[in-house]
């Protein structure tokens, strides 16, 4: 009876890859399935650096821009509301060279007055491509 029993679980069906050592041997990875998964994890790890780094710069410009729009809030208080005509006239009025930069190294783009109802002025970066009103723009 024994007998009779090994021979029905004998027989199965394998696949072409299951007789040999599986998939990854079939297909040969067995040495190379290390450097694989190091490259992969490498790969990740780039690229949420990558992320991580450009949302820093984000997160810099957000507070230069805040700062900035603090200075052109007291400029127009000491010029009777008037506009500034710029960057240029903010930091002369601040008694500076040069407002802060964005993390891209660009001066802050100052819109006065606002392209948007209710606001007085607008200070905008024009991000990381350095085009004006562009699609990265941080407002």
């Amino acid at each position: 009876m024994s007998m009779a029993r090994k021979r029905i679980s004998d027989a199965r069906i394998f696949f072409p890859w299951e007789s040999h050592g599986g998939m990854p041997r079939w297909i040969g990875f067995g040495r190379v399935r290390p450097i694989i998964a190091f490259t992969l994890l490498l790969v990740g790890i780039l690229l949420i650096a990558g992320r991580e780094s450009r949302q820093a710069g984000v997160r810099q410009t957000r507070a230069m821009l805040q700062e900035t729009g603090l200075a052109v809030e007291a400029y127009m208080a000491d010029n009777d509301g008037g506009c500034p005509g710029g960057s240029q006239d903010v930091a002369a009025h601040l008694k500076r060279q040069v407002l802060g930069r964005d993390a891209w190294g660009q001066p802050p783009r100052v819109i006065c007055p606002s392209r948007q109802t209710g606001l007085g002025f607008e200070v905008v970066s024009d991000g990381p491509d350095r085009t004006p009103g562009g699609l990265d723009r941080i407002e």
